[in-house]
């Protein structure tokens, strides 16, 4: 055990010194970078992917090289993904495409980071405001229309236990709604970054993009059974990789968890 805590204490080291070297080189380019932006619209989607590869190459986790295994090709499209931890809001930038991110107003009220969220044209959702959830629907749907990808977190917070919570209706609404491709992405970082904790566990984050949903496949679904399609191909793929890949996490009892859902959604449903 304490082994493992010395490695902790040189990870988190290591990881918030990376994060350090990154917003001095933000603050830095800021102000250039605004400039461009008035001829360049995309260029903080440009600089954002970059200063995210850099960061995860300071921490020698080259997680980008998930995102080059597979290509998407479908127009319009949804990228699911379970919130596993507080670090998956920069993994979402190795999408290599012109995504839009569905997520918490507050992120845009965080210093730095917040004005990147802003200018990336994501999405920002305002809890329990019922006119703002139609705008950012609206917002979602013609985003998706205009062939930009958009971003969703079916939980809506990260899990606490590093299981997989309920996911909600909304990202399937929408993809019945824009007629778009469902595309799951499987995020195992809860190990690195764990609820309640400032120390860094683990250097390696393991990711997978599963094969898309096609929505001439699912158009005749209801959004709920799309939803429960979705979250077991999602909980399959979460516990073949907790299975097959090394950490110094004993995960026994979350894969306990996670089999004994799938077993519950598989399940037919008595009358």
């Amino acid at each position: 055990m304490k082994d493992f805590k010395i490695r902790y204490i040189f990870y988190t080291l290591h990881g918030y010194l990376s994060l350090l070297v990154i917003i001095l080189i933000s603050l830095i380019i800021f102000i250039p970078v605004l400039i461009i932006h008035i001829f360049k619209k995309d260029i903080f989607l440009i600089c954002t992917r970059f200063l995210v590869r850099l960061m995860f190459f300071l921490y020698c986790s080259p997680v980008d090289k998930y995102f080059k295994k597979k290509k998407i090709d479908s127009k319009r499209k949804i990228y699911i993904i379970n919130h596993s931890s507080l670090i998956d809001g920069l993994l979402v930038y190795l999408i290599p495409e012109n995504i839009k991110v569905m997520g918490n107003a507050i992120y845009g009220k965080l210093p730095i980071l917040g004005i990147g969220f802003n200018f990336l044209g994501n999405i920002s959702v305002k809890r329990g405001e019922q006119g703002n959830a139609l705008d950012t629907y609206y917002l979602a749907k013609e985003y998706i229309e205009n062939s930009y990808p958009v971003v969703i977190f079916p939980e809506g917070t990260r899990t606490r236990d590093g299981n997989i919570q309920k996911f909600q209706n909304g990202a399937f609404n929408l993809a019945l709604d824009a007629k778009a491709d469902i595309v799951p992405i499987v995020f195992d970082s809860w190990h690195f970054l764990p609820p309640h904790s400032f120390l860094i566990r683990e250097r390696n984050i393991y990711i997978k993009i599963l094969d898309p949903i096609r929505y001439e496949d699912i158009k005749d679904l209801t959004p709920k059974d799309i939803n429960k399609l979705s979250k077991i191909k999602i909980i399959e793929s979460l516990i073949e990789m907790k299975k097959n890949n090394k950490y110094n996490y004993d995960f026994s009892e979350i894969i306990k968890n996670l089999e004994k859902e799938l077993i519950t959604l598989k399940s037919p449903i008595k009358d």
